[in-house]
């Protein structure tokens, strides 16, 4: 509920663009309530998302398709500065992070790769 609020009542992602059909990276982009937020402003927006976590991603895999959001492009990968394979801390939310080999936490294996190999056109947010 408050990433609810937070996006669309606090209007937290809120930005003027210079053109009606912006570029816009969300990199890490939870179940993608901030992608329906993009498309209501800018339905004609194009929208690289990324989001590490393969069962919140199906999540927002499914409410993208609910909504026949167009111009979207998803990846279930993690953002890191050499394309492989990372351990990702999940905890079923909002909270999932990058994690050591070492670490205790509930991890698993995902794949990571450069942001720079998936930036198609100048970014405007």
């Amino acid at each position: 509920m408050w990433q609810y609020e937070d996006i669309f009542e606090n209007g937290i992602y809120n930005f003027i663009a210079d053109r009606e059909n912006p570029y816009i990276i969300d990199c890490g982009a939870n179940i993608g309530l901030s992608l329906l937020y993009f498309k209501k402003l800018y339905p004609n927006s194009m929208i690289t998302a990324f989001e590490a976590d393969p069962m919140i991603f199906e999540i927002y895999k499914r409410n993208i398709n609910n909504f026949y959001l167009k111009n979207i492009f998803l990846y279930n990968y993690a953002l890191w500065e050499y394309d492989g394979i990372i351990f990702f801390k999940t905890e079923g939310g909002d909270s999932g992070c990058v994690v050591d080999e070492y670490s205790n936490s509930h991890k698993i294996s995902v794949k990571a790769v450069k942001l720079s190999e998936y930036i198609i056109a100048p970014v405007d947010f």
